[in-house]
């Protein structure tokens, strides 16, 4: 029988989650997809092109709106 040794516990090193939805700002719909690791969070949207976090000026408030909205922590 083949015996293991553990010479150091494995711990989470790095982890990353993207979510992907589909919202309604101002009778506006917004698809996104919202990633967030260690180093902070990016959303972005699409628009004509593809996939951006750079929003022209028409999505510029909804970019922010949405932002601020997935930023928040959840309310218990």
């Amino acid at each position: 029988m083949t015996e293991v040794k553990v010479i150091e516990v494995a711990q989470e090193i790095w982890w990353e989650t993207t979510y992907e939805g589909i919202v309604e700002i101002n009778r506006m719909q917004i698809d996104y997809r919202f990633n967030e690791n260690p180093n902070g969070s990016t959303l972005y949207i699409y628009e004509e092109g593809g996939w951006t976090v750079d929003p022209s000026d028409k999505m510029a408030e909804s970019y922010d709106i949405l932002y601020d909205w997935l930023a928040e922590p959840e309310e218990e």
